[in-house]
């Protein structure tokens, strides 16, 4: 599985065990997992919404912008699908959602470049009220020697550079 693809997996992992969390079930958008129909607790289904991958620039010795030609920038927009019970009222959405964000922002590593949600509907399949939120993060895709994160998509910095050609 590729870093991007289980962005929404550690992120879950991640807000799982915050205690200030614990009332919240989180879970992800993909693969599906079966929910209790009608909701006894607030849920939350995150997933990628979109996904932005552009050049990185790095200034050099003389203050000049650059290509970096090991890494990339990524724009990754998070969905959160915010479901809370009937009982518990739309206003249990927006608490969710609020503190989700405080968490992401404040007690993460993620660089949270913008977040916001839509208004709450009512949703009759799942009995639930559901609120459609989003948080974008800004993440450097480079291969590191330092990291446990290997990215497996870039090629090794020696057979690029040529220092391997003797």
């Amino acid at each position: 599985m590729s870093e991007i693809s289980s962005l929404p997996a550690n992120i879950v992992a991640w807000l799982k065990e915050r205690d200030e969390l614990k009332y919240i079930n989180f879970l992800t958008e993909y693969p599906a997992i079966k929910k209790a129909v009608p909701l006894k607790n607030t849920t939350v289904a995150v997933g990628i919404d979109t996904l932005n991958i552009v050049d990185s620039f790095v200034e050099n010795d003389e203050g000049v912008l650059v290509e970096n030609e090991y890494c990339r920038q990524a724009n990754i927009r998070l969905r959160l699908s915010i479901h809370a019970p009937f009982s518990s009222g739309g206003e249990a959405c927006h608490e969710a959602f609020t503190d989700i964000i405080d968490c992401l922002t404040f007690a993460s590593g993620l660089d949270i470049q913008e977040s916001g949600c839509e208004s709450i509907v009512s949703d009759r399949d799942t009995d639930a009220f559901v609120l459609t939120a989003w948080a974008t993060v800004l993440a450097s895709l480079c291969p590191a020697q330092t990291s446990s994160v290997k990215f497996p998509s870039f090629l090794s910095k020696d057979l690029l550079c040529g220092s391997h050609i003797t």
